[in-house]
């Protein structure tokens, strides 16, 4: 992209944790990731690093971030910021982003 515009850089904000493929996608890339698996990986290191409302807080963000635009966004989110432990939330991120 920066050879074709001539740009001196690429700022991409918010839309990055939105669409955290977006990097593979302008390069052309093939990536085997999804956002679930994404996803899943962030709460793992998350939940090795630090404490379960830390892990509930960070991950319920970024899946809010992920799921921007999905069909039933406002019922996930819903029903997201009811999970009250890590095992819960992995089903959840289950039923949301297709385990």
């Amino acid at each position: 992209m920066m050879e074709k515009t001539g740009a001196d850089g690429v700022m991409l904000a918010r839309y990055g944790f939105e669409n955290p493929l977006i990097f593979a996608e302008l390069t052309g890339r093939e990536v085997k990731d999804t956002k679930y698996s994404l996803i899943m990986e962030q709460l793992d290191i998350a939940n090795e690093c630090f404490d379960e409302l830390y892990v509930l807080t960070y991950i319920r963000k970024l899946a809010s971030y992920f799921m921007k635009k999905l069909p039933g966004t406002k019922q996930y989110k819903l029903d997201l910021y009811k999970c009250g432990s890590v095992s819960e939330l992995r089903v959840l991120l289950g039923k949301i982003f297709g385990s």
